[in-house]
């Protein structure tokens, strides 16, 4: 499962890379959890665009946005089956720009994160899925990362792993299953982060990226 990851905190990157030529003003989270909202790449039948969107899936005929907890990933493997996701997978393809994704490992009875990012520190693109519904008077665009099996790299981390597209144009335009492949591990680093980021609510970066020190503690 993908539960967290830092987005892109320049928008002007995601311009240059994805050609949407659009002006955002956000609030940078850089640890991204269910329920937030991150900039997403989407079609509006004509180009890309850039669009907020809420984290945890909600699809059109939801009548309540706690569904959205149990559908922030959807698996390769069944999202073109899956009701929640099948309209989704075939009409509204989209892409999560990250800085990376993070997991956990239990060692010692401790949870460690990690964070599983690019060599070179650019930005990766998550394959994903996203709907639009009407939850009383509120509407909401909202959407699902696309989880596949892991490469021998990030298994060590977990059983699962978000789909990295090489080419993003491609998936929102086209699809397909012949998307859904491993990640190359030549081209990804694996790096510890500072387990204060297992609360959500820390936002912190200076926090996040410290390192671990003896009883947690930061000075």
């Amino acid at each position: 499962m993908c539960s967290r990851f830092r987005p892109v905190a320049d928008i002007s990157l995601l311009n240059a890379l994805y050609g949407t030529f659009q002006l955002l003003n956000y609030e940078y989270n850089p640890n991204l959890a269910p329920t937030d909202y991150a900039p997403i790449i989407r079609s509006d039948g004509q180009a890309l665009r850039i669009a907020m969107m809420h984290f945890g899936l909600i699809p059109s005929w939801a009548k309540d946005k706690k569904i959205a907890s149990s559908l922030i990933n959807a698996r390769s493997e069944t999202v073109a089956e899956k009701p929640a996701f099948k309209k989704a997978y075939e009409k509204r393809r989209c892409v999560i720009p990250v800085q990376g994704f993070y997991e956990w490992t239990d060692e010692n009875g401790k949870k460690i994160p990690y964070m599983v990012h690019r060599l070179d520190n650019g930005i990766m693109s998550l394959a994903g899925i996203w709907e639009y519904a009407e939850i009383g008077e509120e509407k909401i665009h909202s959407f699902s990362i696309i989880t596949g099996e892991p490469s021998k790299f990030t298994s060590e981390v977990h059983d699962r792993c978000p789909i990295i597209l090489k080419d993003p144009h491609g998936w929102i335009s086209e699809g397909g299953a012949g998307y859904f492949q491993p990640p190359n591990d030549n081209e990804l680093q694996i790096t510890r982060k500072n387990s204060a980021m297992n609360r959500s609510s820390m936002k912190d970066i200076r926090l996040i990226d410290a390192p671990e020190i003896e009883n947690n503690r930061l000075f």
